[in-house]
């Protein structure tokens, strides 16, 4: 049995949590009017919604990749992608059903066959997209870092950077127009996050914690004071600014899961173990999150009107439902019918 490393739950529930964030509050609040301590308050809470994919993609890297392990095709495809896209395409059918057929009235075949290439309303799913994507080039990432010394392996996260996180960031703000000639799309994308997981899990650094810490609060500082004079003077974010591939988030990220994994092994009793059982459930909740959003909506219409009050109280109900959800099903009776239910609505073996 595999000694479970704590401080990778630690940065699940943390992971998490920012997505729930980043689908309830975050995503109301980019044309939602504020101004003064409401509009501090929505950048805050906009930064650290994003840190929750790229924290998400390290962790799939740091726990799928290991030096010298051999990857075979047959347990990629039946214990590792099969366990991903069974709930994935369950939750993309009920989803399919309550807003398409039930909410929508628009029930065709083809709308039901594209859930297999776009999430629809469903809009929370198309990180499964990335993730089955990464996984079906694992045995790539495993050759990469079995072959490559470490230096060569920081020369490709090296470029990663500076063409994804620099250049076409610099592109998404609109900073540069310029038409690249040299393609530069194989170098863009989420991918980097995947090999940067394994790289901070493989390698210890000694960079003091304060240093970390002063820069990750430097890059939440600029990012949060650029998103709060964005919207006081135009009442809109850019979502460029946090855009998941630009440099700022991903040195954020970093710093996040640095500084975690140098404090994460500190054992705190009943914290631990909450953090633990919230890591085992955290598929669920991030599959059901659509489902207890929907039900918190029609509670929070009913006790308060739009805001940023309302906004967080959505959060709140969101995440507990979706935690109920899941309890619910992670507690299913452990016979052959229960354990077809949890695998197939995201619970994974206890």
């Amino acid at each position: 049995m595999k000694k479970r490393i704590y401080y990778f739950d630690i940065l699940r529930v943390i992971a998490m949590f920012m997505v729930l964030l980043n689908h309830t509050i975050a995503s109301n609040i980019t044309n939602s009017n504020c101004s003064g301590g409401e509009a501090i308050l929505c950048s805050i809470t906009m930064v650290m919604s994003r840190l929750g994919v790229p924290i998400f993609l390290m962790l799939s890297g740091a726990l799928n990749l290991k030096k010298g392990n051999k990857v075979c095709l047959k347990t990629l495809y039946t214990k590792r992608i099969i366990r991903l896209l069974v709930p994935f395409v369950i939750w993309s059918f009920i989803y399919f059903v309550l807003y398409d057929i039930i909410r929508d009235g628009n029930m065709t075949a083809t709308g039901l066959f594209s859930l297999l290439f776009r999430p629809g309303n469903a809009g929370h799913l198309w990180y499964m997209y990335v993730i089955i994507a990464l996984f079906l080039v694992l045995p790539v990432f495993q050759a990469i870092i079995d072959k490559l010394e470490k230096s060569q392996i920081e020369y490709i996260l090296f470029v990663w950077i500076i063409s994804s996180g620099i250049l076409h960031w610099m592109k998404e703000l609109e900073i540069i127009h310029i038409d690249f000639y040299i393609d530069l799309h194989i170098l863009n994308g989420l991918w980097g996050y995947f090999l940067i997981g394994w790289y901070l899990t493989e390698f210890d650094f000694n960079l003091p914690k304060k240093r970390i810490i002063i820069l990750a609060s430097l890059l939440f500082m600029v990012l949060s004071g650029m998103l709060c004079y964005q919207k006081i003077s135009m009442q809109t974010f850019s979502d460029s600014i946090v855009s998941y591939s630009g440099v700022p988030i991903i040195l954020l990220s970093v710093c996040v899961f640095m500084l975690v994994k140098i404090r994460g092994d500190i054992t705190i009793g009943w914290v631990q173990k909450s953090i633990e059982y919230l890591s085992k459930i955290s598929f669920c909740i991030y599959l059901n999150q659509f489902l207890a959003r929907a039900v918190a909506s029609v509670l929070i219409g009913k006790i308060l009107s739009q805001g940023i009050w309302a906004m967080l109280l959505e959060f709140l109900i969101t995440t507990g439902i979706s935690v109920v959800f899941a309890t619910i099903i992670y507690h299913l009776p452990d016979n052959l019918f229960g354990r077809v239910i949890k695998s197939s609505l995201g619970i994974g073996d206890k």
